[in-house]
């Protein structure tokens, strides 16, 4: 199957993909480079969605909108590469990309803008004068999830209800000033004193959310807390070898988790799961996210 060349005006089959995104396609590098100023909001998008290889481009027109589709799912959605005007298109699209629920069908710039949120937006994590770690590179979303991050403290809270593309704006150690696109530890993590990451927030049987792999969290309970676990490992790279750069608490598991909908069984190895550290990026508490 062939897909447009992304870039405006040009008819021509797209042959490539956007190396970073993997998902839009040019016949040529003079396109890809006269379309970047377009794309490249579109791209950060994309590019941090969950298996971005599964959206082919369906549809574009003269002014930049492009219409993709989840080819799993069935799901289209609409990225608007129209100027300025189109950053809080742009951040509603990749948080529906992201958490795939709300949208359905093609949606043109104005219902995404204008149209009511998929949910209620929540209290922000964070307050102005806290100390974070930002993701500022594409490596933070890869095992071990400990790369990519810049230390920083939030000096100011986005406001969705004005449009705002980010939720935090932060500034890091240099004097830098930076976005965090989304209040998700994905995206802004607090620091905290907890260094070995021993269990300390949540109690056994408590509902909690388990990251399971780049912006994927299921919903369980806690079975155990600071669990005994000689020799567990450092953690793995995506070759399966040990990662050399990780240190984490060896010998014990901050949490073992019983999967929603399971019950403990040992012979099950998918009725388990291991949480290496009490920390935002591994569990976090489970909050019920109503629709709007």
């Amino acid at each position: 199957m062939s897909y447009p060349c992304a870039a405006s005006e040009c008819t021509n089959v797209g042959t490539k993909k956007c190396a970073t995104c993997r998902v839009v396609s040019y016949c040529c590098k003079e396109c890809q480079k006269k379309d970047w100023k377009t794309h490249k909001k579109q791209c950060a998008a994309l590019a941090m969605s969950p298996g971005g290889a599964t959206y082919r481009e369906v549809y574009k027109d003269k002014e930049g909108v492009h219409v993709f589709e989840d080819m799993e799912s069935g799901r289209s959605f609409t990225l608007g590469g129209a100027g300025d005007d189109s950053v809080p298109a742009v951040q509603c699209a990749m948080q529906m990309i992201r958490d795939m629920h709300g949208f359905t069908g093609p949606y043109t710039l104005q219902r995404i803008v204008n149209g009511k949120p998929v949910t209620p937006p929540p209290p922000h994590r964070m307050a102005v004068g806290d100390e974070v770690l930002v993701a500022t590179g594409q490596e933070s979303i890869n095992p071990p999830y400990t790369d990519g991050w810049k230390r920083g403290v939030v000096r100011s809270l986005g406001d969705q209800d004005k449009g705002d593309a980010f939720a935090y704006k932060v500034t890091l150690t240099d004097g830098s000033v930076v976005p965090a696109h989304r209040d998700d530890p994905d995206f802004v993590r607090r620091v905290d004193d907890n260094e070995e990451g021993k269990a300390i927030r949540f109690d056994v049987g408590t509902e909690v959310e388990c990251r399971i792999g780049p912006s994927m969290w299921t919903r369980g309970v806690v079975r155990q807390r600071n669990a005994e676990l000689p020799g567990w490992g450092r953690g793995w790279t995506d070759d399966g070898e040990e990662h050399p750069g990780w240190q984490g608490p060896k010998d014990t598991m901050a949490y073992i988790v019983t999967p929603e909908g399971k019950s403990f069984d040992e012979n099950d190895p998918y009725s388990t799961l291991s949480v290496p550290a009490d920390k935002d990026d591994y569990i976090r508490a489970w909050e019920p996210r109503s629709r709007g």
